[in-house]
């Protein structure tokens, strides 16, 4: 383990490079400490011993280290120019780990320096403790990037493989060039140095470095066969983070050559700026292609698999291509050559490449037996995408076999074209199997789960015998179907897969699966009744049952029905009429259609006052006869009273008649005349009055 400190007591700065090698066994740990370079150390300072606590990280566990060293004699040291190496001591702790180190650190680090000043020799030193702080620097980390690029400065392109290995120590930045090579580099040319910006990548984060070199002396090369390799200088620069280096990349490079022609030893060389206009090498990337063709001319089928290797490096592109076995040629055919168009996707863009080779000689073949493989041309193209290849495939086949017969060896072969029509083969259909699981996760219902192997588009259909319940689209690979309102009982279901290319997939059937379902408990309802009187002698009743459910209200007054109703949207009414004046008690009663689908209900009772019908009113003779009946009873009661006041009369004067004498008697008599006039009057009256009553009372008999 390695890592940088500043130790400082007061105004000194001692920079100490911890070089430590930790030894575990068990738990126990030791390790050596590297010497201290006396570099910093104040003049006159004798140095005794040393005191050392060093934390470190072993396998991600902290372990404190600690160890003393005392020397036999204090060591001088100190003052400009001191090279004094300070032995350190040995640590020593414990872990609890067990496992061998595989990973450490440095983490942390004090000292205690045992030390005194002696300025006279003749006056001996006192050692006293000197705690010393120290500060971890910031730790390093390298990471090596790589690029091609074409540098170009007018008509001459100069080639270079960029090899930096950049080193980051905190937000500071250092990195190597890899030489120059020469190649490229005009005759004459005399190089005194180089200035270079180079634009990275470090940890996601645009870095810039810059660095000049001047030789010595400038640097002859150039011309054919120049081995030249330029030194390039060190570059620096900062960034923001200060995580160590784990990604880079070369962006951009701009050089600036300092150089001058001499063609003349005796004239010195003048030198100059030259600007080297850099562009970043596209990296080349590559994808293999392959697609099954069948390739015709006249009778004759030439089975070829394409199998293309197919390399892009910026816009070109360039590919190979298997070569053709000679099946199918016929007997005495001598090819020359083949050209070739190939229609490719790459990336999701056409691109058309083509090429052309012609053998040597003719090579012969064809006929039963032919194991002759031809040969094919590289092709070559341009596409306008840039991106490295990530996909492609073949699209179409264009070739033009060079070629004639010969039966003859003395007759020469004549070569002519021969286009071949190449038709894709189409793939076979893939098999598919299609698994179905049938469960009820509910009475009445069921759900079917089905999947497809391989993953193809399509749909599912689902099937009870051969009634079709349901379809539903894959998805991923599965599809799935809830049914509901499912008869209690055994069901067998059955899943067609249909797929959407029936050229790409073959359809499959699942087996039949039997799955059990339970009875929907009967649904309970609730009748609620309202009533009321319209009308005098009638009763309106209306009931309406939640849920809504097939069947019938029946309403009731006690125990005896007075009306039913069919249920419709759930309500049912009746009208009652002819009842009785008074208070009535009704209640409904609903009778479900299905009985094991719903349970019937009955509401409460519910009360309903119902009116008397009201009597029609006497008639107008009516009303004048019980008038007439009362005016004559009237006058009746008064001609009877009067009969019976003058009935008196008569008695009384009778009595003075017989009582007086003379005068009187005479008087008395003419009182008991008038009293029997009226006496005889009040009984006429009487009687007529009698009479009319009676009539009214008759008129009331005959219009009441």
């Amino acid at each position: 383990m390695t890592r940088d400190f500043s130790c400082t007591n007061g105004s000194f700065n001692l920079p100490y490079t911890v070089v430590s090698e930790a030894t575990a066994a068990g738990t126990v740990v030791t390790a050596s400490l590297s010497d201290m370079p006396g570099t910093g150390f104040p003049t006159g300072l004798k140095v005794a011993g040393f005191e050392v606590d060093l934390g470190v990280d072993l396998n991600g566990e902290s372990v404190a280290l600690e160890g003393a060293l005392t020397y036999p004699a204090p060591i001088a040291g100190g003052g400009a120019g001191n090279t004094v190496q300070y032995e350190m001591p040995d640590l020593s702790g414990t872990r609890v780990g067990t496992a061998d180190l595989a990973s450490g650190s440095i983490e942390s680090l004090a000292i205690n320096m045992r030390a005194g000043f002696q300025f006279n020799p003749a006056v001996p030193v006192t050692i006293s403790d000197n705690p010393l702080t120290c500060t971890p620097g910031a730790a390093s980390s390298t990471l090596v990037t790589t690029r091609d690029f074409s540098c170009t400065n007018g008509s001459f392109n100069l080639p270079y493989t960029v090899v930096s290995e950049a080193t980051a120590a905190g937000t500071v930045v250092t990195a190597s060039l890899s030489d120059m090579p020469g190649t490229g580099f005009p005759t004459g040319l005399k190089v005194a140095g180089f200035e270079v910006d180079l634009g990275v990548d470090l940890n996601g984060e645009s870095v810039a470095l810059e660095g000049a070199l001047t030789y010595p002396a400038p640097i002859a090369g150039g011309g054919a066969g120049n081995t030249v390799q330029y030194e390039m200088p060190d570059l620096s620069g900062t960034r923001v983070g200060t995580a160590d280096l784990a990604s880079g990349s070369i962006e951009s490079l701009a050089i600036n050559m300092r150089a001058g022609f001499q063609f003349n030893p005796a004239v010195p060389v003048t030198i100059s700026d030259n600007p080297l206009t850099c562009t970043a090498v596209p990296e080349p990337s590559a994808v293999t292609l392959t697609e099954d063709f069948s390739c015709t001319n006249g009778s004759f089928n030439l089975p070829y698999t394409v199998v293309s290797e197919a390399t892009a490096a910026g816009t070109v592109v360039t590919a190979s291509l298997s070569d053709m076995p000679g099946t199918g040629f016929p007997t005495g055919l001598k090819v020359a050559g083949f050209e070739v168009d190939l229609g490719v996707d790459l990336n999701g863009e056409s691109v058309a490449l083509e090429g052309a080779l012609t053998y040597p000689a003719p090579i012969a073949g064809g006929g039963a037996g032919n194991t002759v493989q031809y040969e094919m041309p590289d092709l070559s193209g341009t596409r306008v995408g840039t991106a490295d290849l990530a996909s492609g495939s073949i699209e179409s086949l264009a070739i033009n076999m060079r070629a004639g017969f010969q039966f003859n060896p003395a007759v020469p072969v004549t070569i002519s074209d021969n286009p071949l029509t190449c038709t894709v083969v189409p793939e076979p259909a893939v098999e598919t199997a299609t698994t179905l699981v049938a469960t009820s996760p509910a009475p009445g219902a069921v759900s079917l789960a089905a999947t497809v192997a391989p993953v193809a588009a399509g749909t599912v259909e689902f099937f009870e015998g051969e009634t079709k319940v349901g379809e539903q689209a894959v998805a991923e690979g599965a599809a799935t179907l809830s049914l509901t309102g499912v008869a209690a009982g055994q069901h067998s279901y059955r899943a067609d897969f249909v797929p959407t290319d029936a050229a790409a997939f073959e359809g499959s059937s699942s087996t039949v699966q039997d799955v059990t379902v339970a009875a929907v408990p009967a649904a309970a309802t609730a009748t609620a009744l309202t009533g009321s009187s319209p009308a005098a002698a009638q009763v309106a009743l209306s009931a309406t049952v939640t849920p809504t459910a097939a069947g019938q209200v029946q309403f009731f007054e006690g125990a005896v029905k007075v009306g039913e109703k069919v249920v419709a949207s759930g309500a049912a009414a009746v009208g009652l009429t002819g009842v009785s004046a008074g208070e009535h008690s009704y209640t409904a009663k609903f009778v479900p259609t299905d009985p094991a689908s719903y349970v019937g209900s009955t509401s409460t009772v519910v009360k309903v006052t119902v009116a008397a019908v009201p009597q029609p009113g006497p008639s107008a003779a009516c009303v004048k006869a019980q008038g007439d009946v009362t005016t004559t009873a009237a006058a009746v009661k008064k001609a009877d009273a009067k009969v019976k006041s003058t009935k008196a009369a008569v008695k009384k004067a009778t009595k003075a008649v017989k009582k007086a004498k003379g005068a009187k008697a005479k008087k008395a008599k003419a009182k008991l005349k008038k009293a029997k006039k009226a006496a005889t009057k009040a009984a006429k009256a009487a009687k007529a009055a009698k009479s009319k009553h009676n009539a009214a009372t008759g008129a009331v008999k005959a219009n009441c």
